[in-house]
Parts: structure tokens; sequence; C-alpha cells
């Protein structure tokens, strides 16, 4: 078992942590591989299908959930500490979203601006074509302007942020 719930499906690791010796990346479905080495993608996961939890957190006691609270998830490690996100690990990743049958396939890092192409750019291609929708986050360099990879794959939904006001004002529904 996992240890976790009944939500996280499967994990695969292909930052090459359990390499066959011939240098190839089998998925590796060990909860001890596919960690989360700075909780980044923890958080992602959470905001996309986390559960619905009540009576906590922000101003008192308010309940809050993911996106899609009654999604299942599937965990594809492709980077490691530092935000160190290798093409071949996002290739194989997305190969096997697209043989799970993912649905949607989060992609919450961003690199540099040259645009995705040769093979990097083909399991994009395959990921639309099986009808999965990928999202990918349109950067961290702000407040300079840019989009960084993959949000630079006309196959992909970037998603980003407009302001760098982090103050929380308004209302919260």
């Amino acid at each position: 078992t996992l240890g976790c719930n009944d939500k996280v499906l499967d994990i695969y690791d292909y930052t090459g942590r359990g390499l066959n010796s011939d240098g190839s990346l089998p998925p590796s479905r060990s909860p001890v591989k596919g960690i989360d080495d700075d909780s980044h993608g923890t958080a992602m996961a959470a905001h996309a299908v986390g559960s619905r939890v009540d009576g906590t957190g922000f101003q008192g006691a308010v309940s809050f959930s993911g996106a899609a609270p009654r999604a299942a998830l599937l965990s594809y490690k492709v980077c490691v500490a530092g935000l160190q996100c290798r093409d071949d690990w996002v290739v194989a990743a997305l190969d096997q979203a697209i043989k799970d049958g993912a649905h949607v396939v989060n992609m919450s890092f961003a690199g540099g601006d040259t645009p995705l192409s040769g093979r990097p750019a083909v399991p994009f291609w395959d990921a639309r074509d099986a009808g999965i929708v990928v999202v990918s986050g349109s950067g961290n360099s702000g407040p300079a302007p840019g989009v960084g990879n993959p949000c630079t794959g006309i196959t992909v939904l970037c998603v980003g942020n407009s302001t760098t006001d982090r103050n929380a004002s308004g209302t919260f529904p």
C-alpha cells in the first residue's frame, strides 16, 4: 500500500533513482521512490484533487477542497530538488500517462523559453491525440515577462498569474 488513501492510484519515478544497469527508465512503483523533494508537487496535487477538509485554515472555520475532489491521482516524478527536470524523464512520464489512460496531466514546472521541438515535443502531441489535457505553469521568472517550457508548446494549456500582488484581499466564497 502507499500509506495514503484511495486517491493515489500509482507512483512512478523517472528521476534516475532505480535506473536499470543499461540506463533505461522503468517505472518504479515503490512508495519510497517518488518522494516530493520540495513539496511543490504535493501542493499542486492538493489544489487539483484534494478531498474536502472542513473547519480549517484561513480567517476562521472554512472548508477547502481541490478543484476536482472526486478525481484520483497518478504521480509521475520528473523533477528533483532545485527544479531539475530532464526531457527524457518528461517524455517517459507522458508516454506512461497515455498508457494509464490519464485525463489531465499537470506539469507545474517551467523551464527555458526555447520552444519544444524534436523528440521532447512528440509526447505532447501524442497526449493531445489521446484526449489528454496537458496543463503547465507558465514560469517562475516574475515579475519579468515571458513564458517557459512546456508552455511554449501549442498543445499545452498554460496557467499563470498576471500580478505580483500577493495580498489576500477580497472575499472568498
